[in-house]
């Protein structure tokens, strides 16, 4: 269920896309960024940093989505990317990431190899500004993700999933996403979509 309008940004507000060690968006702690939001916030006096990432297997350039369980009644059943809510203990956008998907797929990420994309914006229905901030992440082959136990109270399945048969019932927000790369580029395999920089 959709709940306000959508912004999508993908030059970036702030910054422009580009590898973490070359974008200063990405050391930005939580109330750096709660400052820089404070001009979209309307009539809300509070607001939600969130962070998702797009992990594409590299050579079968396949999406992975995350399925929900746990979550609220309008998101329970659906299909996600993984990510959730920036805490007071990141350090910054990048620990936050990296946190997450050790969290949600036991996947030990280094900072530098996330891509920053961009960052959607949206006012809830619960008086809170949400802003998540979307980051690019490709596995080799010997990086498998796995459902991490402490997250099985949230999540039951991880699984990848071919770019035009992503499956029904995906998150409000992770649709305006998947579907701004399906229409712009997703088809292209990950190293030519990463413009094949080292990681």
């Amino acid at each position: 269920m959709r709940r306000g309008a959508f912004y999508l940004l993908w030059l970036g507000f702030f910054l422009l896309p580009g590898f973490c060690f070359s974008n200063n968006i990405c050391q930005l702690n939580l109330q750096e960024l709660i400052a820089r939001e404070q001009p979209f916030f309307g009539q809300y006096t509070q607001a939600r940093i969130r962070v998702a990432g797009i992990v594409v297997a590299m050579k079968a350039n396949k999406v992975l989505l995350a399925r929900r369980v746990g979550a609220s009644a309008n998101e329970r059943g659906t299909w996600g990317l993984l990510g959730g809510r920036m805490e007071e203990r990141d350090r910054d956008l990048v620990v936050a990431t990296s946190r997450e998907f050790k969290e949600e797929a036991s996947l030990e990420i280094h900072g530098s190899r996330f891509e920053y994309l961009g960052r959607i914006s949206y006012h809830g229905g619960d008086g809170y500004f949400y802003a998540t901030y979307v980051f690019l992440l490709r596995l080799s082959e010997a990086e498998k993700p796995q459902l991490s136990d402490s997250e099985k109270q949230k999540l039951d399945r991880l699984e990848f999933f071919e770019p035009e048969n992503l499956p029904p019932h995906l998150f409000s927000t992770n649709e305006e996403v998947l579907g701004f790369l399906a229409k712009h580029g997703w088809q292209k395999p990950a190293d030519e979509l990463l413009g094949k920089k080292p990681l």
